[in-house]
Order: C-alpha cells, then sequence, then structure tokens
C-alpha cells in the first residue's frame, strides 16, 4: 500500500511506497482517494491523465436536451432502450422504483449533476465521477 502526500498547500504531488521515506519537505497525508482532489493555487489531479490541471468546478445541472446531446446518439439511444426496458433489464427493482427513473427520464426539463438518475447514467455508461462532471461542462456549451 503506498502513502499519498500532498504539499504544505494542500496540494498532492505523488505516491511513495510503504517503506520509500518521502523526502519533500513540509509534505502531509493526502486524502486517501487524490483524483480529483484539488489544491489552493487552483489545481486539479486527474489521474485519467496522470497530469495537473485547472480546476473548474462543474456545474450544477443542464437542460435535458443539454445532457443528451453531450452524451451523443448512440448513448443518448442506449439510454432510452434502459429506460423502456428497466423491468427486464433491473428485476430487482420494484414498480415504484422503475415508474419514478421512468417518469424521471421522460419529464424532468433538467438534470441535477448529484441527482440519482444522473448517477444511474453515470454508472450504467461506466463514468468516473469526473468523467460525468466532464459531461455536465460539455453539456452547458450546447
Amino acid at each position: 500500500m503506498s502513502k499519498q502526500y500532498m504539499t504544505a498547500r494542500n496540494v498532492w504531488i505523488g505516491s511513495y511506497g510503504d517503506d520509500t521515506p518521502c523526502e519533500i519537505e513540509g509534505a502531509v497525508p493526502a486524502p486517501a482517494d487524490p483524483s480529483g482532489f484539488h489544491g489552493a493555487d487552483g489545481l486539479c489531479w486527474r489521474a485519467e491523465t496522470q497530469s495537473w490541471e485547472p480546476y473548474v468546478p462543474p456545474p450544477d445541472s443542464c437542460t435535458r436536451l443539454q445532457g443528451l446531446l453531450a452524451l451523443g446518439m448512440e448513448r443518448a439511444w442506449q439510454l432510452e432502450q434502459l429506460v423502456l426496458n428497466l423491468p427486464t433489464i433491473r428485476p430487482d427493482l420494484t414498480d415504484a422504483q422503475i415508474w419514478t427513473l421512468q417518469t424521471t427520464y421522460r419529464n424532468a426539463q433538467t438534470w441535477e449533476r448529484l441527482h440519482p438518475f444522473v448517477e444511474m447514467i453515470r454508472v450504467l455508461f461506466g463514468m468516473t465521477p469526473d468523467e460525468r462532471d466532464d459531461l455536465i461542462r460539455l453539456a452547458v456549451t450546447l
């Protein structure tokens, strides 16, 4: 298991094995999952690219149309099919849960970033939370 460190300015700087001493002055233990961690200097570590990037907070929501456009035609069609076929795809869901998800899909005019429906979309398409946030960032530009 590796230990992760961040500078005194609260910026994550790397991982070191348990038996490797941290030689960086002023380093303190970082959060267990540094992906997406950002410090006061405005930079954010992106595990996908293994690089520091300027941190731009994601918008809280986008319109339904923006979300579908950001998903793209193929994934939007897959989502439509999933919602229509929920009873056979997810037999573990109750009728009330299925009705709620289908009604949310058909009628919600706004997709809230942290809403359970958007979380279902994230899981369905195997997105990380950062990728979900990037989708919302893209959506609001469309």
